[in-house]
C-alpha cells in the first residue's frame, strides 16, 4: 500500500508478522528495503539478533540477508516475518519447501503457511512406514529434531448425519459418547457427567481439554471446534476446584 508522505515521497505500509503470525502494520520510505532497515522499522533490537523473511504471493517464505535490498514493487510483496534467530529450520508442507526463523512452530501457523483454511483442516506430520501424527492448532511444535519434517494437511471430514463417537476421559477413564455435529459442547460435557457417574459438582467446575491440554470453547458445536470420529477428549475439574 503507498501513501503520500508529508514531507515528500512516498510512504509504503507493509505489514511485519511474527512467529506467532501476529501482523504489524509499518511504514518505509525506501521502495527498496534492506533486510536491516525492515527490521529497524519493525522496532526489534538488536537488529543483528533478527532474522527477516519475506512472506512472497506464493506463500514461500524468503529468508532476506541483512544487507541484502528487496524490491518491494517489482516482487509484489508487503508481508515480512521478523524473529529474534540464529539459524533458519528447513521443512516441507504440502510439498512446499520453507524455512522458519525459530525451532517451535504451531498446527495453525503451519495451516496457514500452506494456504488452507485452518478450520477446515488438519495438518500432520508424514512419517513414512509409521501413522502419521496430527500437529493441533496450538501445539508448539518442535523443528530442531533430527531431519527435515514433512507436514501434509488434510481438509476435514465433517461429522455424518447419523453423528459420530467421542472418547472421553472422565477422571482417568474412558467412556464413549455418540454426538452429533452440532450438538453444543456444553450438552457433550452435561452427557459424559452423567454417563460417567461424576454428578455430585456443578457441571461448570469442569472443563474439556483436548490431549495437550488446551480448552475447548465450551460455546461452540462439535463440529465448531473440529472434533472427529473417535477422538480423545479430556474432561477435568478446572484448576483451583477442590485443590485442582
Amino acid at each position: 500500500m503507498h501513501e503520500h508522505h508529508e514531507h515528500g515521497g512516498d510512504r509504503i505500509t507493509v505489514q511485519i508478522y511474527d512467529d506467532t503470525l501476529k501482523a504489524t502494520d509499518v511504514h518505509l520510505t525506501d521502495p527498496v528495503p534492506t533486510g536491516r532497515q525492515i527490521i529497524k522499522a519493525a522496532g526489534k533490537h538488536p537488529i543483528d539478533d533478527h532474522a527477516v523473511l519475506a512472506w512472497m504471493p506464493d506463500n514461500v517464505l524468503r529468508p532476506l540477508h541483512l544487507d541484502e535490498t528487496f524490491d518491494l514493487g517489482h516482487h509484489g510483496v508487503e508481508r515480512f516475518l521478523v524473529a529474534p534467530s540464529d539459524t533458519l529450520y528447513r521443512f516441507f508442507i504440502d510439498g512446499q519447501d520453507q524455512e522458519w526463523p525459530v525451532r517451535g512452530i504451531t498446527g495453525v501457523v503451519l495451516k496457514t503457511l500452506a494456504g488452507v483454511d485452518p478450520a477446515a483442516f488438519d495438518v500432520f506430520l508424514v512419517l513414512p512406514g509409521e501413522d502419521d501424527i496430527r500437529v493441533e492448532d496450538h501445539q508448539l511444535f518442535d523443528l530442531a529434531r533430527k531431519g527435515v519434517e514433512h507436514f501434509q494437511t488434510v481438509e476435514r471430514k465433517a461429522p455424518t448425519e447419523h453423528g459420530i463417537t467421542l472418547k472421553i476421559v472422565v477422571n482417568g477413564t474412558e467412556t464413549e459418547l455418540k454426538v452429533h455435529a452440532d450438538t453444543p459442547l456444553t450438552q457433550v460435557r452435561t452427557e459424559a457427567l452423567q454417563k460417567s457417574g461424576n454428578v455430585g459438582r456443578p457441571e461448570d467446575e469442569w472443563q474439556l481439554k483436548d490431549e495437550h491440554g488446551n480448552a475447548y470453547d465450551l460455546t461452540k458445536t462439535v463440529a465448531g471446534v473440529g472434533l472427529h470420529d473417535g477422538d480423545l477428549v479430556w474432561l477435568s475439574l478446572n484448576a483451583g476446584v477442590a485443590g485442582v
